[in-house]
């Protein structure tokens, strides 16, 4: 694995899983919202 250490590659992995999280956290609340928009377009 050339120079990149077992820390190394931990300490990577858990940015992109953050990076992740953080990506579907802003996609489901975008989801969430647009949901809500066209129920109460159809109450309306």
């Amino acid at each position: 694995m050339g120079g990149v250490s077992q820390m190394d590659s931990w300490f990577y992995g858990g940015i992109i899983l953050m990076g992740v999280a953080v990506l579907l956290a802003v996609v489901s609340i975008v989801i969430f919202k647009i949901k809500r928009k066209n129920c109460s377009k159809i109450k309306g």
